[in-house]
C-alpha cells in the first residue's frame, strides 16, 4: 500500500512526533510495494504534545505555535480542508492520525466512507459508530529493551500521578512487598524532564519495571495511556484498567493471551487474585509481550506498517 502526502501548508504548526511520522512514511515509501493507495495530511493534525517530554508541550514543536481548536484558526481551518479534499476525492482513501484525547475525530468523520482514522483514545462507542476506526498506541517515554522470561521480585507493579479515581482506589492494594502502588505529585512528575528521544529517565521507574512481573495500566484523564507500550517494552505483562477503550491494533493483537483486562468495579478483588498466576502461564505471556512489541509496537515504522494492515482488513 503506497502511501501519498497530500495539502501541504508550511503555515500549519507541527511537532516533534509528526516529523518522525513524515520519516517513517518516507521509509516505508522506500520499503513497500503495493498496488493501492493512501492518502496522508502532509500537516500535523495528530497534535501530539505529550511525547517525545512528558508535559512539556511548547517543547513539543519544531514550526510554529501550538494548534488551536478554536473556530477559524490555523488548524481547524486545515481540518476543513481535509474534509472537503477529502469528499472532492471520494475514491482516494485517507487516513488521519488523531493523537488529541478530546478531540473526537472518528465522530466528526463518521459518514466520510474513505476516511479511516488511527486514533489514541479510541472507545467502543467511536468503534460502534465508525467502523473505518484504528486504535493506535501513544508512543512510550520512557522506553525499556524487553527483559527475560522468568519471575521477577515484584508481582505487580505501578507507578503514576492520581489523575483518575481508579488510581486512588489502587493506592489501597499497596503492601510494599508484592504489591507496589505508588502515586507521585503532578509537580514532582514534571520535574522529571523525561525525554524519549534524549533517553532521560525517571531510574526508579525503569528500575521497578524491570523488576515487575505484572505492571497496571490505567486510564488517566483520558481512555488510553502512555504506560502500555512503556511496560511492555520491558516485558512486563500489562494489567490494563480502562472500561470502554479498544485496544491498540485490536484486530490483529490477542491481546486476552498476553495481557488482563479489569473492569473499573472489579480493581480490589482482581489485582491481588494476580498472585495466584502460574509460573508457567507468567512466562508464556511474558515471552509473547515481547514478541507482540517487537512485532506491532517497536517503532513508528512498524505502528504504521500495522495501520496500513488494519486498513486492508478493514476493507475485506
Amino acid at each position: 500500500m503506497r502511501i501519498n502526502l497530500f495539502l501541504e501548508d508550511s503555515n500549519m504548526p507541527r511537532t516533534i512526533f509528526w516529523q518522525n511520522i513524515l520519516d517513517a512514511i518516507d521509509e516505508l515509501a522506500n520499503a513497500e510495494i503495493g498496488s493501492s493507495e493512501i492518502f496522508v495530511p502532509a500537516e500535523d493534525l495528530a497534535m501530539e504534545t505529550n511525547w517525545p517530554r512528558y508535559a512539556r508541550g511548547l517543547s513539543a514543536y519544531i514550526r510554529g505555535h501550538p494548534h488551536s481548536l478554536v473556530a477559524g484558526s490555523i488548524t481547524m481551518n486545515y481540518f476543513d480542508r481535509v474534509l472537503q479534499w477529502a469528499d472532492s476525492n471520494p475514491k482516494r482513501n485517507i487516513l488521519l492520525i488523531n493523537m488529541h484525547p478530546f478531540l473526537r475525530v472518528p465522530l466528526v468523520t463518521k459518514k466520510c466512507k474513505n476516511i479511516f482514522i488511527a486514533d489514541v483514545s479510541l472507545s467502543m462507542f467511536e468503534r460502534c459508530c465508525n467502523k473505518n476506526t484504528i486504535s493506535m498506541p501513544a508512543l512510550p517515554i520512557d522506553m525499556g529493551n524487553g527483559g527475560a522470561v522468568g519471575l521477577r521480585k515484584t508481582n505487580v507493579f505501578f507507578q503514576g500521578v492520581g489523575s483518575h479515581p481508579v488510581r486512588d482506589r489502587l493506592l489501597e492494594l499497596n503492601n510494599g512487598d508484592d504489591i507496589v502502588i505508588s502515586l507521585v505529585q503532578k509537580s514532582i512528575h514534571n520535574e522529571l524532564k523525561l525525554d524519549a528521544i534524549a533517553g532521560v529517565k525517571d531510574i526508579s521507574y525503569s528500575n521497578a519495571l524491570k523488576e515487575s512481573s505484572f505492571a497496571i495500566v490505567p486510564r488517566g484523564d483520558a481512555l488510553f495511556s502512555y504506560r502500555l507500550l512503556e511496560v511492555m517494552s520491558y516485558g512486563c505483562i500489562p494489567v490494563i484498567i480502562s472500561d470502554g477503550w479498544v485496544l491498540p491494533f485490536d484486530r490483529q493483537v490477542d491481546w486476552p493471551k498476553i495481557a488482563f483486562t479489569i473492569h473499573e468495579e472489579m480493581i480490589m478483588s482482581y489485582v491481588p487474585f494476580l498472585k495466584n498466576i502460574t509460573q508457567s502461564e507468567i512466562f508464556e505471556r511474558q515471552k509473547l509481550v515481547m514478541e507482540v512489541y517487537e512485532k506491532y509496537f517497536r517503532d513508528l515504522r512498524a505502528m504504521l506498517k500495522t495501520v496500513m494492515s488494519e486498513i486492508r482488513i478493514i476493507q475485506s
